[in-house]
Parts: structure tokens; sequence; C-alpha cells
């Protein structure tokens, strides 16, 4: 970004800025928030540089392994301070409890078309905002037709949507991942996450790493006496559904759910689209030697495939770019909705994506994560994008 939103004016802070984690994150209600920060996971808080300069960060705490419908209907009950209602007519077609936690304080005092908010969304987060504002848009028509109208939650009725200023996501797939088709075996890497995703929850590691997936019977909340056994099988069968962040993170689980969506043209959008990989001689795309040693086999397998999915979606040589688990081309902007690359000297309109300078990075070093992690330039990169995101133009 240019330097001109590189120095903040506290006069002109207007809007809180809520945080959500990507897939297997945490926020600041968990207490592995307090042994490190998501936002923040090797470089110290992250937030706390924004918050310092006169901003209201809130790091929000919602399902790590959970379907982007799910996620989305967490982090409405946590901003408002009420139970968790995931819908009488998706729990049914899923098979899970149509009522989840209850937050009984809100993480906004005040949150309407007169105290709006910036939402951030890191990887997964991002596609879990974006739902989040289409239920506050329009609703849900399968909630609403199959639910008594007494009965139906506020999210699933739509027409409030004035509430939320700005949108950043930083790293999303938008239009899924290519990783699940180039990774051999991936089927398998699925059932062990979610094996060790049901064991911490069904054990008294849940009270320090809460998987939220009592939902589905996977675990119990953090809070509570542990009454459910580690289950192999269960697991086995829960990374099998749709109702899943593994399904949504696929090109064809993030194909279903753009249909679904639709930009909103009273907000502003920003994407941050991350790559670390470079393009060899062979026309692959391999791992920077500053990635993480945990993605590096990943980006291999990213950078050098392509093909077509079980769906039918032609992956091809621009998907090969990409930040160790999300293809750069992804992280863009979706398909489906209307973009254009951020010039600072053009007006910014609402309802339009506006796609920054690639930023150099791993998928986790843009949140502080693991080794290669810039300080500096994170701490710059927070400031820039708060500012940004406050502005009104």
């Amino acid at each position: 970004m240019n330097d001109k939103f590189s120095s903040l004016n506290n006069s002109s802070i207007k809007y809180p800025l809520v945080f959500v984690h990507g897939l297997a994150g945490w926020g600041e209600s968990d207490k592995a928030n307090k042994i490190t920060p998501y936002w923040g996971i090797t470089t110290g808080s992250l937030l706390k540089g924004i918050e310092d300069k006169g901003y209201t960060c809130i790091a929000t705490s919602i399902g790590p392994m959970s379907s982007a419908w799910d996620r989305a209907c967490e982090l409405y009950a946590e901003l408002t301070g009420t139970t968790v209602d995931y819908g009488l007519v998706h729990s049914k077609k899923f098979n899970h409890k149509r009522y989840g936690r209850t937050y009984k304080k809100p993480l906004l005092e005040k949150w309407d078309k007169d105290n709006k908010i910036n939402l951030i969304g890191h990887s997964f987060g991002g596609t879990t905002i974006r739902l989040l504002i289409e239920l506050l848009t329009n609703g849900s028509k399968e909630e609403q037709d199959g639910t008594p109208k007494d009965n139906l939650s506020p999210l699933f009725r739509g027409r409030n949507d004035d509430c939320i200023h700005a949108v950043a996501t930083l790293a999303t797939p938008h239009n899924g991942t290519s990783c699940f088709d180039a990774v051999k075996n991936s089927d398998k890497f699925k059932e062990l996450f979610m094996i060790a995703a049901n064991f911490f929850g069904s054990t008294k590691l849940n009270k320090i790493y809460d998987t939220q997936l009592e939902q589905f019977r996977l675990g119990t909340p953090a809070n509570e006496p542990i009454n459910t056994d580690v289950s192999i099988s269960k697991a086995k069968e829960f990374s099998k559904k749709q109702d899943t962040a593994m399904f949504d993170l696929t090109i064809d689980g993030a194909k279903m759910l753009n249909k679904n969506l639709n930009i909103n043209k009273n907000i502003y959008y920003y994407s941050y689209p991350m790559c670390e990989s470079h393009l060899d001689k062979k026309g692959n795309y391999l791992p920077d030697a500053k990635m993480n040693l945990l993605f590096k086999h990943f980006s291999t397998c990213i950078g050098s495939y392509t093909g077509v999915t079980d769906g039918g979606f032609v992956i091809d040589e621009k998907w090969k770019k990409n930040d160790g688990l999300v293809n750069t081309i992804s992280s863009r902007f979706p398909f489906n909705e209307p973009a254009r690359s951020f010039n600072e000297f053009e007006k910014i309109e609402k309802g339009v994506w506006y796609v920054m300078p690639q930023v150099y990075s791993d998928h986790l070093q843009i949140v502080g994560g693991m080794q290669g992690s810039d300080i500096k330039m994170l701490k710059k990169f927070y400031a820039e994008m708060a500012e940004l995101l406050n502005k009104d133009f």
C-alpha cells in the first residue's frame, strides 16, 4: 500500500475491527489465545499494535473445523450475545443439533446502522464473513419456508445488513483450494485431522483448544465436564460430511457456496492475495526458501498440479501459484462477483472487490505464524489496513 495510508488520524476512527480466524484457528475467548494469540502466533499480538493507535479490536472464537454455515451462525451469536441457532432446516438436513452455545454477553455493546463494524477474515474466516453478510442481507429462504415465523432466528430473516462498513480477506480461498485434489491420500489426511479434533474435543485438552463440534456430538464445551468418548469411527464419518470446513474448502464445495453468495452493494470489499512460490523451468511453482516447512510439500503438490475436480471444474496452469495451502488466483476474489485492482488514485466504490497488491507471505506468515514472519512489515500492514477499512470514499 502507498504511504498515504501510513499516518493514522485517531479523530477519524469510527468502526471496531472484528477479526475472524481460519481453519483450525482460535480467538480471544479460547485458552489457547493466552498461550499464543492466533493473530500473532510467533510475533506477539498484532492487534495490540492497532489498539495502541486507538482502534477497538475483537478476535472472535468460532468452530475451527465447522462449515462456513455453522461458523456464520456462531459468529452472529457471539457478536450479539445470543444462542447459536444453526437453523431448523439446516440441522435436520445435516443431522446435528439445532442449537449451540449461549453467549450471555455480546462482544459488541452496540451493533447497528449507527454502530457499524469492519470485518477481517484470514483464510476460511473470509468465507465465513461472506456467508454472514449474505444471511444478514437476504436471510435464508430455506429456513424461512421451513420454520414457523415465531421460531425463526433473526439471522435468517435478512434485511439487517446495514451494520457492516467494510470487509478485508487475507489469503481466503474464495474459490476453494486445489490442495485436496493435488495431494495424494487427502481423504486420509481429512480423517486424521478430524480424529485429532475429536481427541481434543473429547478429552481435558479441550480446556486449552476448543474444537466446538458438540452440535455433532463430537466433544463438549471447554467450560463443561467431559461427557463424550473419543470415537475414531465418528470422526472418520464426520470427515466425509458436506457440513464441514474441509468440504467447503474444496473447489467444488466453494463453487456450491458461491452460487448462494452475493456481494453487498453497501459494503467496501478488499482482498489480499498471498504468494510465496516461484516458477521453475518446467512451468511449475516451487515453494520459496522462506516458506513454512509444514507447507512445502503441499505447495509443491499444488504448484505442479493440473486436472479436473469431481464436479468437473478444470484446474489449469493459473492455479499453480500458491501460498503453501491456497492458490493465489483463488485468494484474489470470488469468480462470480465484480472485482478490480486497487488503485489509490481512483475512487473506491462499494459492492466491488478491490484486489490489493499481492503480499509476499505464506499462508500463516500473514498472521504472524511460524517461521519467516516479518514483525515490522506485519505491524505496518495491519496499521495501513485498519486505516483503509475505516475510510469512506
